[in-house]
C-alpha cells in the first residue's frame, strides 16, 4: 500500500492524505483521536458491508456528521493506492505496477466504486484483491482484540485464514460459484424435466392443434390465392368497365361539343329572332292602337250616322204631316170610300179599299 486519502469519512471532516513509507508505519494518538477511524476506513473502501464491523449503526453514520466550528459532509470517500513491493504484485494485477481503489457513499444511500478513476462494481474490487488478505475478511488486517479472536476461534475459522494465506481462497469461492451454479442448472433441468411432462401430456392435442394448423395454413394459402384470381378478375372487369365508359365519356364529350356550338348559334338565332320580334310586338302595338283608334273613330262615325237618321225620320214624319192633306183623297162611287197614301220611305203607291 502506497497511500490512504480519506475525505469526510467518520471524523476526518477534511481531506487527508497518508502515504506509507518501506517498513513499519506507526500511528500514534490518545483515546478518541480516530487511530481506528483509518483501519475503518481501509475496510469500508476494500468493500465492507458490515455496519458491525465499522462500529455504525447504519451505513450512513461513517458519513461525516459535522462539529460546532465544521458543516456536515455530504460524502464519505476513500482512495486506497497500491504499487509493486519488489517485483510482487497480485496475479490478477499483471500488467500493472500501480494501482487505487476508490469508493463514495452520498447521503442519499448512493454508492460508487472506483478502479483506476474507471467506475466498476463491488464483484470486481472483491475479485481483484481474492488471495492477497486485503479483502474485507482477510488476515492481512488484524484489529485490536482479532489475535485473541484468532486464537480461541473455531478450527473452520483457522481453517479459513490459513487457506487465505495459502491462496486457495480464489479456488474456494470458485467452487462456491460453481456450486451456485450447478444448483441453478439442477433447478433449470428440474424445470425442464416438469416441462417436459407436461408437454408429453399435450403431446396429442398439440399434434391435432399442428395438424389443424397446417390444414389451415393451406386453406389459408388456397383462399389467398383464390381471392388474388378474384380480385384481378374484378380488376379486369373494372379496367374494361372504364375503357368502355371512357369511351363513351369521349363521346359525350364531343356531342356536348356539338350541342355547345348549336346551342350558341340557337342563342344567336333566338338573339336575332328577339330582336325581330321586339320590332313586330312594336309594330303590332302600333297597329293595335291604330286600330283602337280606327275603332273608335268607327264608333264616332256609326254614332253620327244613327243621329243623322234619327234625324233623316224626324224630317220625313214632318213632311209626311205636312202632306198628308194633299195625299189623302176621299172618294165616294157607289158607296165605296177610296184612300190613297204614300209611303215615306219608300215612295211606293199603296190602296186600300174598305
Amino acid at each position: 500500500m502506497k497511500r490512504v486519502e480519506i475525505r469526510g469519512f467518520k471524523s476526518i471532516a477534511k481531506k487527508t492524505s497518508l502515504p506509507i513509507a518501506d517498513g513499519v508505519t506507526c500511528i500514534a494518538g490518545p483515546n478518541g483521536c480516530g487511530k481506528s477511524n483509518i483501519i475503518d476506513a481501509v475496510r469500508w473502501a476494500l468493500g465492507e458491508q458490515s455496519n458491525r464491523s465499522l462500529r455504525a449503526a447504519s451505513m450512513s453514520e461513517v458519513i461525516f456528521s459535522g462539529t460546532q466550528d465544521t458543516p456536515p459532509g455530504s460524502m464519505a470517500e476513500v482512495i486506497l493506492e497500491f504499487v509493486r513491493d519488489n517485483g510482487y504484485f497480485p496475479k490478477t494485477l499483471d500488467g500493472f505496477d500501480e494501482v487505487s481503489i476508490a469508493r463514495r457513499l452520498y447521503r442519499t444511500g448512493e454508492s460508487i466504486y472506483s478502479l483506476n478513476g474507471v467506475r466498476c462494481r463491488l464483484k470486481d474490487i472483491t475479485d481483484l484483491f481474492l488471495d492477497t488478505g486485503l479483502d474485507r475478511n482477510g488476515y492481512a488486517i488484524v484489529e485490536q482484540g482479532k489475535v485473541k479472536d484468532i486464537i480461541q476461534s473455531r478450527p473452520e475459522d483457522i481453517r479459513y485464514l490459513i487457506e487465505e494465506a495459502a491462496e486457495v481462497g480464489k479456488f474456494r469461492f470458485k467452487r462456491a460459484d460453481a456450486i451456485k451454479r450447478l444448483e441453478a442448472a439442477a433447478a433449470n433441468l428440474e424445470r425442464v424435466r416438469d416441462l417436459l411432462t407436461e408437454v408429453s401430456r399435450q403431446k396429442d392435442d398439440l399434434k391435432s392443434q399442428a395438424n389443424k394448423a397446417r390444414r389451415y395454413q393451406a386453406l389459408r394459402s388456397e383462399i389467398n390465392e383464390l381471392t388474388k384470381l378474384l380480385w384481378a378478375s374484378e380488376i379486369k372487369k373494372i379496367m374494361d368497365r372504364k375503357e368502355k365508359l371512357d369511351g363513351e365519356a369521349a363521346v359525350l364529350q364531343q356531342q356536348k361539343e356539338v350541342f355547345e356550338r348549336q346551342l350558341q348559334e340557337y342563342s344567336r338565332v333566338i338573339e336575332a329572332t328577339g330582336a325581330k320580334l321586339s320590332v313586330v310586338r312594336r309594330k303590332m302595338d302600333e297597329a293595335r292602337r291604330g286600330l283602337n283608334d280606327s275603332r273608335s273613330r268607327e264608333l264616332l262615325s256609326q254614332g253620327e250616322i244613327e243621329a243623322n237618321t234619327r234625324r233623316e225620320q224626324d224630317i220625313s214624319c214632318l213632311l209626311y204631316t205636312s202632306d198628308a192633306a194633299d195625299d189623302l183623297h176621299r172618294v165616294d162611287l157607289g158607296g165605296r170610300r177610296i184612300i190613297k197614301k204614300q209611303n215615306p220611305e219608300t215612295h211606293d203607291d199603296r190602296r186600300t179599299t174598305t
